[in-house]
């Protein structure tokens, strides 16, 4: 590509790759770019976390970032995904001022997305999609995908709205979890990963002190508690509408 160009990109402002190999080391795409959208490179040419942040913080007019199957590889996590911030002066905080649409599809592992999420500086209109059949394979989906922190996620900040739902038929997107001014969304798979520590966590990992919707469209094994249904109540002191879609 640095040859395509002559090693200058002055105008270019929206960049779609498929099956990429590999970037040019210190060629700079990210003076005037809006767009980055990046499909399924090969998995041996993928590039490092701390690359893969180098990239996008030359970007900085971003608007739009697509990743799909192309994340960072997964021999580099973040060893500080459980709170960025326990050490800001090593840990690397990415601001994307500008960033109206994040989407990610089908990551390597949930914790290659908690550690990229952990570099991230996100404004509230920022819409963020993810989804990945292996994001529904674990028990701990919702742990292990957001970082302990969500400081600098503010799309997660002062949410209005969640519904919980399950992912209604196999053929439909695999879409685990969205959140788009302040509405909330999280697919389950099936009932045999919806563990009652998994569907609490969802209240217990984030202020819903705002909320005025809930939707509950999913059951648990074993079922939670009236006592635990009263404490998840008490903590949306603002919700005025409830939804009921169990099965049972």
């Amino acid at each position: 590509l640095p040859m395509l160009f002559g090693g200058e990109t002055p105008v270019l402002t929206r960049l779609t790759l498929y099956n990429f190999a590999r970037w040019h080391e210190g060629w700079d795409i990210g003076k005037n770019l809006t767009h980055l959208c990046l499909y399924d490179p090969p998995v041996r040419s993928r590039l490092q976390m701390s690359e893969f942040l180098a990239l996008l913080a030359g970007c900085t007019r971003l608007e739009e970032l697509v990743v799909v199957e192309a994340g960072p590889s997964t021999a580099q996590v973040s060893t500080f995904i459980t709170s960025p911030d326990a050490d800001p002066k090593t840990h690397i905080m990415l601001d994307m001022p500008h960033l109206r649409r994040l989407h990610l599809g089908n990551w390597g592992s949930p914790r290659i997305i908690c550690g990229f999420l952990s570099h991230l500086v996100l404004p509230a209109t920022t819409t963020m999609e993810i989804w990945g059949d292996v994001l529904f394979h674990s028990t701990e989906t919702l742990f292990s995908l957001l970082p302990s922190s969500l400081s600098y996620l503010l799309p997660l900040h002062n949410l209005n709205a969640i519904h919980l739902k399950y992912r209604p038929t196999l053929k439909d997107a695999p879409q685990l979890f969205s959140v788009s001014n302040g509405v909330l969304v999280v697919h389950f798979y099936y009932i045999a990963n919806t563990s009652s520590e998994l569907l609490a966590s969802v209240f217990n990992m984030l202020d819903v002190r705002c909320v005025r919707e809930l939707t509950v469209g999913v059951g648990c094994e074993p079922d939670l508690t009236a006592g635990w249904w009263k404490d998840a109540f008490a903590s949306m002191p603002k919700l005025s509408q409830l939804n009921i879609v169990r099965r049972r």
